[in-house]
């Protein structure tokens, strides 16, 4: 396996109604509202329930620590590219995955899913304010925290059950941890299998 060192930054996150009047003529009495069930909370697809568990269970095996702490998680998919880049350098393994390397990934929602409300997620434009310079800013607001952890969109594997995902936490200038993962889904869960690409400062 391989390392690699990167500088990671945050820095580029009516209805009208119209009055009818009209003389002589008595306008019908308002019919009663008519009765509506509420709309239906929006459901995850399979596929968007797939990369919560993926970014869930990287979060357990690298990231989540083994004492309390605040865990801040950017809030949009921002790396990408390393993935990208490395699908690109190991094409041949990799040509029948979902994610085409000759394209970019979109930038989407992060979401770990049921866990969600004991993670703190921070936006774009929060992260180009608070993390720069010494970080005091981020620390100041966050003072249990490790860091910004940041994920990039998942790659799976169409013929097996298999994803790709790039991961990092940044703490700091120089101060960087994480990597390329390949996980695995057994018996209806996600888990690492192999730390394929690591990244370290």
């Amino acid at each position: 396996m391989k390392s690699f060192v990167v500088a990671a930054s945050f820095a580029s996150l009516a209805f009208g109604l119209a009055a009818c009047q009209s003389s002589g003529v008595q306008a019908a009495p308002a019919s009663a509202p008519v009765a509506r069930d509420a709309p239906a909370p929006p459901t995850m697809s399979a596929r968007e329930r797939d990369r919560a568990e993926v970014y869930s269970a990287l979060f357990d095996a690298e990231f989540a620590g083994s004492t309390p702490e605040r865990s801040v998680i950017a809030s949009e998919t921002d790396a990408s590219a390393w993935l990208r880049l490395y699908l690109i350098a190991h094409a041949p393994s990799y040509l029948n995955w979902k994610a085409q390397v000759g394209e970019a990934f979109t930038q989407k929602h992060v979401s770990l899913g049921a866990r969600d409300s004991s993670l703190t997620y921070i936006s774009k434009a929060d992260g180009n304010q608070l993390c720069q310079g010494d970080w005091s800013g981020f620390f100041a607001r966050y003072p249990d925290a490790k860091g910004v952890l940041a994920f990039s969109d998942v790659s799976f594997n169409p013929d097996a059950p298999q994803a790709l995902v790039y991961a990092h936490r940044v703490c700091g200038e120089g101060c960087i941890y994480g990597g390329i993962y390949l996980l695995e889904k057994t018996n209806g869960q996600w888990r690492v299998t192999e730390h394929v690409e690591k990244l370290s400062s």
